[in-house]
């Protein structure tokens, strides 16, 4: 496991108390994650071993913040946010989302291709985060709004490789 310092964008100064961990998550450790989130459901082993094949997973964590990053197939990406109980640190939910931001950006670079990354949400303090800090990390380009189907928000945007410089 490594931590990495964030920098403050606001000053442009690194601050030190701001930091995020990222790692590949045990199985038992998304099993837990995911047994929250989902209202105690238990998942066994071989369920979760299925749906990792293929899939690169991440876990960012800062303060009470778990943030599962997910890459499919090789250019999409999906992310799970869950709360565990270590203490709040302050903006948790911009550092994560901004170091998976920093994971996806880095996947695009190293593939040399354009992947799609999507939020969705039906929590009103996520949603207000989204179009907010969340717009300002990935800059939306498209936004869908819940239907009589899918009662949540999807906030999409494509993550393209950055160009390289000639030397």
């Amino acid at each position: 496991m490594f931590t990495e310092q964030i920098q403050n964008t606001d000053s442009g100064q690194y601050d030190h108390k701001r930091s995020a961990s990222v790692r590949v998550p045990t199985l038992e450790e998304e099993k837990n994650i995911l047994s929250k989130l989902e209202n105690g459901k238990e998942w066994s082993n071989e369920e979760l071993e299925k749906d990792r094949k293929g899939v690169k997973i991440f876990i960012v964590e800062c303060g009470s913040k778990q943030l599962l990053v997910y890459l499919f197939g090789g250019y999409e990406f999906m992310t799970i946010v869950a709360n565990n109980n270590k203490e709040r640190a302050e903006n948790e939910t911009t550092i994560v989302y901004e170091k998976a931001k920093e994971i996806m950006q880095d996947e695009s670079n190293s593939k040399g291709k354009e992947m799609i990354y999507s939020l969705v949400t039906s929590n009103e303090k996520m949603l207000a985060w989204a179009r907010n800090r969340g717009d300002e990390i990935f800059h939306w380009q498209r936004i869908t709004e819940p239907n009589s189907i899918d009662k949540r928000w999807g906030f999409i945007t494509m993550i393209e490789p950055e160009k390289r410089m000639e030397n």
